[in-house]
Formats: C-alpha cells, sequence, structure tokens
C-alpha cells in the first residue's frame, strides 16, 4: 500500500507540476540589439517594435530565452541587457492546468516588459560603438552562444563611430576594414560566429555621404563574414531597411 501509494504521489507530482519556463531542452537563444540613439521617425520606431515582436512570437520556441540589449554611453564598460528571460507558455492543460493564470503570466512576466523596452526612448550617445558591442556580444556563453541557433536582429543605422574609428570619415571602401583593424590591436578584430542567424534591420540616415556608405556596405560584409555552422535558414546574414 505504502509503495502504491508513494508511486501515486509521484505520477501526480509528474503531472501536475508545471513545466519549467526556461526549457532545458531548447538550446536555441534570440538576441536583439537597439541601436537609434538619433532620433527616429515614428514609422520606424513602430517597424522596430512590429519586427522584433513578430520574430519573438512566431519563431522563437517556448522555454527559449530572449535577451534585449542597446546602445548608450555605457555600453564599452557595463554591457548588459535590458531585459532577459525565457519566453513562458502561452497556453496549457485545462485538465491540469490555470489556463488563464498562464496566459496572465505570459503577459505580465515577459510581453509587457519586453514590449516596454523596445518601446523606450534610448539615452542619447556621442559615439556608437555597435562593432563593440556585437563582438561582446558574440562572447557571451550565456545569452548568445548555443549549440543550437542563435537569431541576432540588430536595429541600427549601422555607422560605427567612435574616438578610435568612424565610418562618417572612411573615404574609400578599401580603407573601412583596414582602419578597424588598426583600432582593435590587441583586442578581437571581428566575431566568430557559430549558428548564428543574423538579421540587419538598417535604420534610414539622409545625411551620410556616398563614401561613408560605401564603408558602411563593405565593412559589415567583412565582419559577419565569419559563420560557421549552420544558421537554419536560407541566408545567414539577411539586410532589410525599416520605412522611414
Amino acid at each position: 500500500m505504502s509503495l502504491a501509494g508513494l508511486g501515486a504521489l509521484l505520477v501526480a507530482k509528474a503531472v501536475f507540476t508545471p513545466a519549467p519556463v526556461c526549457d532545458p531542452s531548447v538550446k536555441s537563444k534570440t538576441v536583439i540589439l537597439l541601436d537609434y540613439s538619433e532620433d527616429v521617425s515614428t514609422q520606424t520606431k513602430a517597424s522596430i517594435i512590429g519586427r522584433a515582436w513578430k520574430m519573438i512570437d512566431e519563431e522563437v520556441p517556448e522555454g527559449e530565452l530572449v535577451s534585449v540589449f542597446s546602445l548608450s554611453k555605457a555600453t564599452k564598460t557595463d554591457f548588459k541587457p535590458l531585459f532577459s528571460a525565457c519566453k513562458p507558455r502561452k497556453t496549457g492543460s485545462r485538465t491540469t492546468e490555470d489556463v488563464r493564470r498562464i496566459r496572465r503570466d505570459f503577459e505580465e512576466k515577459f510581453m509587457k516588459p519586453l514590449r516596454a523596452e523596445l518601446s523606450a526612448p534610448i539615452p542619447g550617445s556621442d559615439e556608437s560603438p555597435i562593432a563593440q558591442a556585437l563582438i561582446d556580444l558574440s562572447l557571451d556563453d550565456l545569452r548568445f552562444r548555443s549549440p543550437d541557433v542563435t537569431r541576432l536582429a540588430v536595429f541600427s543605422d549601422f555607422m560605427e563611430n567612435t574616438s578610435n574609428f568612424s565610418m562618417y570619415k572612411c573615404s574609400s571602401p578599401g580603407e573601412a576594414v583596414n582602419q578597424f583593424r588598426a583600432s582593435r590591436v590587441g583586442a578581437v578584430e571581428r566575431p566568430q560566429f557559430k549558428n548564428v542567424d543574423v538579421r540587419m534591420h538598417i535604420i534610414p540616415r539622409n545625411n551620410i555621404s556616398r563614401p561613408a556608405l560605401q564603408c558602411r556596405d563593405r565593412f559589415w560584409m567583412w565582419f559577419f563574414g565569419d559563420n560557421q555552422g549552420t544558421c537554419k535558414n536560407n541566408s545567414c546574414l539577411t539586410p532589410d531597411y525599416l520605412p522611414g
């Protein structure tokens, strides 16, 4: 009788204990990097929020870790996520769980704070060290590196601008890579990605010279060029302009 009772308790625990929010069987990760320290139009901001949420809602499996980062004045010395949480379940079993509570938790603990961070204004900065931020992310074992696939969505004008290297001062596409590498002597020059699905969501700017734009295009093709493994997509690098 005792053994039967213990067995029944173990079965009941397995049936009625909800699955953990962070599913250990889900090895993939999603990272969003926001870089729009300059003013952006209303339609651009709306599209950023819409695209980010569409990816999370439609592509990210339940139990996967989602992290949101932004560029600010503190990026160089204190680069940490604005938001980092596993995507919880939207639904549950009506016979063993409180389905309304599950949906409420999904809304309150994940959807609302995530949308709030995507919608919040990013503090202005004199510099835009987006390449350094991406290199730092590529070395993050907790939130970025994955044995499965990492979805990386970057919302930026992709105009790297620091005291050591600035695309605004670049006049020849052939110089962009060499100048950046020279500025990174003694540090990682470009990220080594593995199984990373990179999505470049390009914020339009009207005040950039044609040579600088050519430098930008050449630079990022090189920067994202070391991507091994599989990203489970037709292309592991997808550039796409935002409206505005």
